[in-house]
């Protein structure tokens, strides 16, 4: 096996936090229809909080991971996404449930394939914990 750069390897943790909050926060949201909700405040009963938790846990872990990962895998959206945390996190009470679940919805399936190929080519180049 190839010797491993620390920094590169210590980026497997957040990637793989990644893939696992978005994965729920898209599962939270199987089967809502938003075509039955009347009002975009009744989103909130459906979880929305929860969701929006959840991919903010992506877009921070997102933040965290090293320049030579983000220029290595430029499949996964990292500018877009630090710049959806920055404004997530600062105005969180004026982020509206609808946005939320667009978001998610609209991006949440491309990213989490983005992010689980690029956790596969870390193990092909045998850069994952053993």
């Amino acid at each position: 096996m190839r010797q491993r750069d620390d920094q590169r390897w210590k980026d497997e943790a957040p990637l793989r936090a990644m893939e696992k909050h978005l994965a729920t926060a898209l599962k939270a949201l199987e089967g809502l229809d938003t075509a039955r909700v009347k009002r975009p405040d009744e989103l909130t009963t459906y979880r929305m909080g929860f969701v929006q938790l959840e991919y903010q846990k992506v877009l921070e872990s997102s933040t965290i991971i090293t320049q030579a990962t983000v220029d290595r895998y430029p499949a996964v959206p990292w500018q877009r996404l630090h710049r959806l945390r920055q404004r997530w996190v600062h105005g969180y009470f004026s982020v509206k449930a609808q946005e939320v679940y667009d978001e998610v919805t609209q991006q949440g399936p491309h990213l989490l394939r983005a992010i689980r190929a690029t956790l596969r080519a870390y193990r092909a180049e045998g850069l994952t914990s053993p």
